[in-house]
Parts: C-alpha cells; structure tokens; sequence
C-alpha cells in the first residue's frame, strides 16, 4: 500500500527519490534499524560517544538475551515481537530497493517497530539480576540523556517557526489579514504559536486550490495590512506575494533563517 500511497501526495510527491547528499544506503540501513536505540539527536562532537555507548549497552543486552534464553527468545508470545519489529523494519528497506526511494534517511518510517523493540529489549533486561538490571537501565539512562535533552534546543535554527509567527502576529488586529504560504505542517506551525485577533489564512500552492488575482481580491478586500508570510514552502513559486508588491505598498521585510515576512500596506487607500 505504500507506493499507492506514496503516488497519491499532492504536495511532497516525489522527495523520497531525491537522493540525499553523501548517501550510503548500508551506512543509512544500519543507522535506520538502530536509531531507536542509539537515542541519536546529532552524530557530531561529543554526541558521538553517547551515541556509541548507547549502541554497545543495548548490545550487551542482547548479547545476555541471547547467552541465557537461546533459542526461547523465539518462542511464543516474544516470537510475534521479532515479526512486529523485523516487518516494520524490513517493509520500507525493501520499497527502497524496489522503488529506487530513499525512506532509510527517515527513522519515523519504521516507527511501527518502536514498542516491539522495547519490549525484547525488556525481555533481555529481565533475564538479568535485579542489581544488574537497575546498573544497566541506570547506564542507558546516562547514554540518552544528552539526546533527550536536546530537544529542547530549537531543532530547525535555520527556520524558527515560533519566532517568524510572532513576529507575524505582533500588534496585529482583525482588520489585518495572515497570508502564510507554505506547506500544511508550516501553517500549523504560524497558527500554533500566532497571537492576536488578525485572522490567518493558508496560500498551500501545490494544492492549487486558490488562484491570483481572484483568490487574493477577495481575502484582501476591507483589509488595512496584510503580513504575508513564506516559510517551508518546499521551493513552490508565490505569484500571490508578486502581485502584492505590484498592487501594494513594502513597509517592512524581516528574514528569519530561509523564513520571510513582508508587511503590505494597501496604495492611496485606507484598505485593500
């Protein structure tokens, strides 16, 4: 069903062939079916090393589910665990090889195996000795810590959503008008962190569901000020902020990373 579905994206259709820069599909296929236990944020600086100990104290943990149940890790109820994880795995690793895609550069498509795979995890945990158990859960603890607390860094500093919404936002009032244009998650973003009484409306150009000049003389009409707002737009054209800066006046350009704000204020009248 995926390639059906795949084919069916309005908007992102096509991006998972676009081959990643530096691309390894074995070094992405061992990364894709660890991630989940490496608690990776970044590869880089000293992350590195809580990234590897991470890897190596799940090892361990396999390696004594292996030692103490042998072949009983396989029976029963635990053998569904290994079929639920290994076919979350496996399914996008062989659309891949099929489809000439890349979904192993995206962990959250193996996310179906997350709670299998804890749970053999748990199953190898409790093979050990309670003391053991507590050493070796405190262990991982530390391993991931640096990685959990990551996020509460800004994940995307190059497009701060939460600081281009309330920039967009600010000393707004009903009679202004929100034009955000970008894809569905980035107006979700701007609509999650927006303030004020101005109302927001979402420009999605690949659904091409609104059409210039039509569309924007009728969300413009009776407005003071429009914020016109482009953000993680995944390179689609914007003919509505053209047209604005023919039929509109500039008062204020503000750059947040790739993310642009325009402020229009309407010509020789008081309202568009």
């Amino acid at each position: 069903k995926l390639p059906e579905s795949a084919g069916n994206w309005r908007i992102t259709q096509g991006w998972l062939k676009l081959r990643p820069p530096h691309f390894n599909r074995l070094a992405e296929t061992l990364q894709f079916v660890t991630e989940f236990f490496s608690g990776r944020a970044e590869v880089w600086l000293g992350y590195r090393t809580f990234y590897i100990a991470a890897l190596l104290l799940f090892g361990a943990v396999g390696v004594v589910m292996v030692t103490r149940l042998r072949t009983a890790m396989f029976r029963g109820p635990r053998l569904l665990l290994w079929l639920s994880c290994v076919a979350a795995c496996a399914a996008p690793i062989a659309i891949d090889l099929m489809q000439h895609t890349y979904l192993v550069t995206k962990v959250r498509y193996a996310i179906a195996a997350l709670p299998a795979a804890y749970l053999l995890v748990a199953v190898g945990l409790a093979s050990l000795r309670s003391r053991a158990r507590l050493l070796m859960l405190s262990l991982i603890v530390l391993a991931w810590a640096p990685h959990v607390l990551s996020i509460y860094r800004d994940p995307a500093p190059w497009l701060p959503m939460r600081e281009i919404a309330r920039a967009a936002s600010l000393n707004s009032r009903a009679s202004d008008l929100i034009l955000v244009h970008s894809v569905p998650s980035g107006v979700l973003s701007i609509a999650r962190y927006a303030d004020g009484t101005a109302p927001l409306v979402s420009w999605v150009a690949q659904l091409g569901n609104r059409q210039v000049p039509d569309s924007l003389q009728l969300l413009a009409a009776g407005r003071k000020r429009i914020v016109f707002a482009k953000v993680h737009d995944i390179g689609a054209p914007a003919p509505e902020e053209e047209w604005l800066r023919r039929n509109a006046i500039v008062s204020k350009v503000m750059q947040f990373g790739i993310g642009t704000i325009v402020e229009f204020l309407p010509k020789n009248a008081e309202t568009f």
